[in-house]
Order: C-alpha cells, then structure tokens, then sequence
C-alpha cells in the first residue's frame, strides 16, 4: 500500500495476497483517514500524532469557524507539539479562533 497525493495505491498481488471485495470497500470509505496516516508515517510522526493531522486540515478549512471556546481550546492542546505544517498552521489558525471567542 502507498499513496501519492490524494490516491491510495493497493498491490495485494504483489506479496501472493488475494484481498475480498470487502477490503477494498473499506479502503473506499476510509480512503482520507488511511492517506492521512500514511503522511503521517512517512513525515516520522506517531500514531497518535498522524492522527491530527486530518483535525488541524478540518480547522484550517474553517469547518470549525465560530465554534464554542472548550471546542476549540482542546485540539489547540492536541497540535500544539507537532512539528508538521498542516498542525502548525492550525495552531494559528485555532489562537485566532480562540481570540475572537469570548
């Protein structure tokens, strides 16, 4: 399995393996969560860490604009130690969040 920018590459075939239908389905649904770990992998960073990453995009893109002060201050924790672009972008993005919320 690899990736490459927003495509997921599956070789099963590769190593003698035979994959169900129901894999690859699965692979379908949760296609975003798997590619962010892999980035995450691939950059060094921890399960736990990797896992941020798809949260800080999330708060980036404004999903959370307006969002409740415990909504906020809480992933703001959770990206505040990763050294990864996309968690220290949102580390300014959720201070300014966090800024405007009274």
């Amino acid at each position: 399995m690899g990736a490459n920018a927003q495509t997921l590459v599956v070789f099963p075939r590769r190593h003698g393996l035979r994959l169900p239908p129901e894999v690859f389905e699965q692979l379908k649904c949760q296609k975003q969560a798997v590619l962010t770990l892999l980035e995450g992998k691939c950059a060094g960073l921890p399960t736990d860490q990797a896992a941020s990453l798809q949260s800080a995009r999330q708060f980036i893109a404004g999903e959370f604009d307006g969002g409740h002060r415990s909504l906020l201050e809480s992933p703001l924790i959770g990206v505040r130690g990763i050294k990864h672009p996309p968690c220290v972008e949102a580390r300014g993005c959720l201070d300014s969040m966090l800024g405007k919320v009274r």
